[in-house]
């Protein structure tokens, strides 16, 4: 029972500090991990999906300036890989569709790690090992992994048992990542992918509703009539 429990009041939890106190419960969400025989560093951060266009105090421009920021040689993002390698990059969460636009005008590598299933704890091992496959691929030692807040404290229990070691980050450099001059403009070719996207649900080519596509499409008209949030109070 209480290994049931314990993903749902952590995720309760999360809930709770992000809708409350949305401006510390950003920077909570943020863990820093390093492998030292692998010389890999991975920084986790926990995203609001679409709330993060709307949110004053968790913008969109925050994770743009923790892409700008961290650095990466590779950006993980919850999406799956197979989507991604069709060229699909709005085919998940909008905030994910978002910063896989913006890493390929940085040109940044991108790799999906999402890998949907029903049972909760198949799902988070499942990403687990997505996430663990995605940074042994040739190409790069430091990864900026983004993903929904309920996956962040499911990825740091199962990191330990592969080597990685949690480090120490200040919440000051944290802040000066995400205040550091990102870019609130929209990412080039973003609202025609998000309607390409809807029309591939629409289709059955994708396990999507109706309702996510209708949602696609009208976040695509608010992002060119200049009517989204691209960014909100400063990162404090």
């Amino acid at each position: 029972m209480g290994i049931a429990l314990s993903p749902i009041i952590h995720e309760v939890g999360s809930l709770l500090a992000f809708s409350l106190w949305p401006a510390k419960a950003k920077f909570r969400h943020i863990r820093h991990f390093r492998n030292p025989a692998a010389d890999r560093l991975l920084c986790m951060a926990g995203t609001i999906h679409n709330a993060h266009f709307t949110s004053r105090q968790f913008p969109i421009s925050d994770l743009a300036g923790l892409i700008n920021g961290f650095a990466p040689d590779c950006l993980l993002l919850e999406m799956r890989e197979r989507y991604l390698a069709r060229g699909w990059l709005a085919d998940g969460p909008a905030d994910m569709a978002y910063c896989a636009h913006l890493a390929v005008t940085k040109g940044i590598p991108i790799r999906g790690i999402d890998a949907w299933h029903d049972h909760h704890v198949e799902r988070e091992d499942r990403m687990f090992r997505n996430t663990l496959a995605a940074m042994e691929r040739p190409g790069g030692q430091r990864f900026l992994l983004l993903t929904g807040y309920s996956h962040i404290h499911e990825l740091a229990i199962r990191l330990p048992g592969a080597e990685y070691s949690q480090i120490p980050v200040s919440e000051d450099a944290v802040r000066r990542m995400m205040g550091g001059g990102a870019s609130t403009r929209v990412p080039a070719g973003l609202p025609d992918s998000l309607r390409q996207a809807a029309g591939r649900a629409e289709l059955g080519e994708t396990p999507f509703s109706r309702a996510w596509a209708r949602s696609r499409r009208r976040l695509a008209d608010k992002l060119e009539a200049g009517a989204i949030r691209m960014a909100g109070a400063s990162a404090s």
